[in-house]
């Protein structure tokens, strides 16, 4: 499992390129950078799909758990 942290690392350097980058920018560049981002992430269709992506990790975090509760040694 040693790629988890490399992975967190990664998807939380992305959110802030992406999302806290442009926005802290401010000025006509950062206007147009929100500009172009917001239809993937406003909007009730989008939202839903978050939230479906959001119940999706959750369920698969839990198959996950529950097998390894009763791991069999050799």
């Amino acid at each position: 499992m040693a790629g988890a942290p490399g992975g967190a690392a990664a998807v939380g350097a992305a959110w802030l390129a992406f999302v806290v980058a442009p926005a802290a920018a401010g000025g006509p560049a950062g206007a147009a950078l929100m500009a172009g981002a917001s239809p993937y992430f406003a909007g009730p269709a989008v939202q839903s799909g978050w939230a479906a992506g959001a119940v999706a990790c959750a369920l698969l975090l839990a198959a996950r758990r529950r097998s390894f509760d009763h791991l069999e040694t050799p």
